[in-house]
């Protein structure tokens, strides 16, 4: 899953999800390709209100603003949850 947050830290967008197995790209020397799920009918949110909705599920050290994998399942599902149930200026 990957999260994308503006350069100015103002806003998320959907979570994309990783849909298919690595794919080799030829002469690339071992890169390899992924096809990627987004959802284009979610509007982006403030990340202030992202990081509200995270920590009132249990996940007050989200670091949202800094580059990092996601490894916790239950941070995944929150923030798939938060980014699909939550309405923009709401």
């Amino acid at each position: 899953m990957l999260v994308f947050v503006s350069a100015d830290d103002e806003w998320i967008y959907a979570p994309a999800a990783v849909v298919s197995d690595p794919m080799k790209i030829s002469r690339s020397r071992g890169a390899v390709l992924y096809f990627l799920r987004i959802r284009t009918d979610l509007p982006p949110l403030p990340l202030t209100e992202a990081e509200r909705a995270l920590t009132d599920l249990g996940h007050p050290g989200s670091r949202l603003r800094t580059d990092h994998y996601v490894r916790s399942p239950s941070l995944r599902t929150a923030l798939l949850t938060s980014c699909a149930t939550a309405t923009p200026f709401g």
